[in-house]
């Protein structure tokens, strides 16, 4: 299993990322979070960061913000979304439907970033909702290595 805890920055100096696959639960035990920012982006290994962040949040009584980056390049005279809003909002409502059917409180945000720039994005939304931990799966679609 790969672990990567992520450096806080200078303006969150509490938030610390954990970049996992979905055995971390098992390592860390009586680990309790307050709030968790949930990254997805589609993609299996982000289904698994899903089950991972309910494990938590039911294991620690957690609200689970979950964030989609709806990325969009940029050429000469547009800007071109990767996928459709309809799209990205279906992914977060149905992720946020989820865990709130398992009893988590869950509430979902889409952010706009340019293509490349989504973990940036990712930072700076769990530093405005003071979260404590960032998950997401370590193999998505994503610009964050």
């Amino acid at each position: 299993m790969e672990v990567d805890l992520c450096q806080p920055d200078r303006r969150s100096p509490q938030l610390r990322c954990i970049l996992t696959d979905q055995y971390l639960i098992e390592e860390v035990g009586t680990v309790m979070f307050e709030h968790i920012l949930l990254a997805v982006d589609g993609s299996e290994y982000s289904r698994q960061a899903v089950e991972l962040t309910a494990a938590l949040a039911k294991q620690s009584g957690a609200e689970v913000v979950v964030v989609h980056v709806h990325e969009h390049d940029v050429g000469r005279a547009a800007s071109y979304l990767m996928e459709t809003t309809a799209e990205a909002t279906a992914l977060v409502d149905g992720v946020v439907a989820d865990l709130k059917g398992m009893g988590i409180a869950a509430s979902g945000e889409l952010h706009e970033a340019r293509t490349g720039h989504a973990a940036r994005a990712l930072v700076d939304a769990a530093a405005a909702h003071n979260s404590n931990l960032i998950a997401m799966g370590s193999r998505g679609l994503g610009d964050l290595q």
